[in-house]
């Protein structure tokens, strides 16, 4: 159960039909599964990134200030499935960073990704922002996505910095206008530029601008910017781009209560295994005071037949008194030697009962956390299941709608 459908695609929440303001701006690829999900705030623009792919098929794409690589590595997948011939750059401070943190900030890890996956066409720059924008010439970039999350004190000067390196089709996105943190003014870059270029804005999340640099975009784009005047179908969109990108977010989080569950599993094994072990030497503590009872008694029974012969002897010889006295003595410190060490046998047995009863109820807590994360996953499943429902039925209304569209064309052709 997962939240795609056969062809590993995303699917949509179950409960309404994609609206007609929509449907002309449906590319397929925003409904593909991301192949590369890290903790990031631009997961849930992921579907988008997806789709403007596809939409302007860059010849250039930049991106600037994505540490995780969750949001570089979704544009890397579209270009990749959609088999485009683009360069793809993504330009960070890596190495400043990890001195910054004093450990490896994660580009080892994102460079692994990057060289298994996408070395053909992606590369990865380690330098700081200022001076990324000297290594691309002019007119040559057709999409550059900005993550301001990630770059303090972006403001219009560097914007205007790189615009000569942009195309005359060129898109940039801005992610983070909707942040009002103090490190945070990108909002403030982004209502500057809405009244200088044509926009689009994703409210949802921390927010991402797009803007249109060049003038000249295809049909697809234009639709989009189209719908920023026109309250409902800007609404409509956001409404699609945000439930497919909280289906991402979903999906991480599933994916980090499987390895939550997993490590809960293989606590539960390691403890079962600790309380098999003192299980086991309870019972060999057990055999152990049964020998020693047994000794006991014998030691017991041996010093009553001992006191009987000395108490017959005592009447005959005044010396065998003295010597059985000496004999009870050493007989009674025996016995004492004996009743110590079962009393620290008995000691230990119940310090062995509880420490196994400790161990029996943090095995019992364990066990409802596993529950309560079943219950978890299972409603989500359910959840799951509804919403791939709906995105068949989606899926069916979209191939009628082009059938009508195709028999509309024919039937305009054949008029002329």
């Amino acid at each position: 159960m997962s939240l795609y459908n056969s062809s590993n695609q995303m699917m949509i929440y179950p409960g309404e039909t994609v609206s007609n303001m929509v449907k002309p701006l449906a590319l397929r690829s925003m409904f593909w599964r991301p192949s590369y999900l890290e903790a990031s705030a631009c997961n849930e623009y992921i579907p988008f990134a997806f789709w403007i792919i596809e939409a302007t098929q860059p010849k250039l794409f930049v991106d600037l200030g994505d540490d995780s690589g969750a949001s570089y590595f979704a544009y890397c997948q579209a270009i990749d499935k959609l088999g485009l011939d683009t360069r793809s750059y993504a330009a960070n401070s890596w190495q400043e960073r990890t001195a910054e943190a004093g450990a490896n900030f994660g580009f080892d890890k994102i460079n692994a990704y990057n060289e298994s996956h996408y070395a053909d066409f992606s590369f990865l720059v380690c330098t700081q922002m200022d001076e990324a924008v000297n290594d691309f010439a002019d007119g040559t970039i057709d999409l550059l996505h900005i993550n301001g999350l990630n770059i303090s004190g972006f403001f219009l000067k560097d914007f205007e910095a790189w615009l000569p390196k942009l195309s005359d089709r060129a898109i940039v996105l801005l992610h983070g206008t909707n942040a009002r943190g103090k490190n945070f003014g990108l909002f403030k870059l982004f209502e500057r530029l809405q009244t200088r270029y044509p926009t689009f804005e994703f409210s949802f999340g921390q927010g991402l601008g797009v803007v249109a640099v060049g003038n000249n975009y295809n049909d697809t784009v234009q639709l989009l910017l189209d719908a920023n005047k026109n309250d409902r179908a800007k609404q409509a969109i956001h409404e699609v781009f945000s439930r497919l990108g909280r289906a991402c977010v979903d999906m991480l989080a599933l994916i980090k209560q499987k390895k939550n569950i997993q490590s809960l599993n293989d606590a539960l094994l390691k403890q079962n295994g600790h309380l098999e072990e003192i299980r086991h030497a309870f019972e060999t503590a057990s055999v152990e005071l049964d020998r020693r009872n047994e000794e006991l008694n014998g030691t017991r029974n041996a010093m009553t037949i001992q006191v009987e012969q000395h108490a017959i002897e005592r009447g005959q010889l005044s010396e065998r008194i003295t010597l059985l006295q000496e004999v009870r003595a050493d007989l009674k410190k025996e016995v004492e030697k004996w009743q110590a060490r079962t009393d620290a046998t008995i000691a230990d047995l119940h310090r062995r009962i509880e420490e196994m009863a400790k161990l029996e109820e943090s095995n019992n807590l364990h066990r409802q956390q596993i529950e309560t994360v079943a219950q978890q996953l299972e409603a989500r499943e359910i959840a799951i299941e509804t919403v791939q429902a709906e995105l068949e039925a989606r899926k069916q209304e979209l191939l009628q709608l082009s059938g009508a569209k195709e028999a509309l064309t024919q039937e305009v052709v054949a008029h002329q």
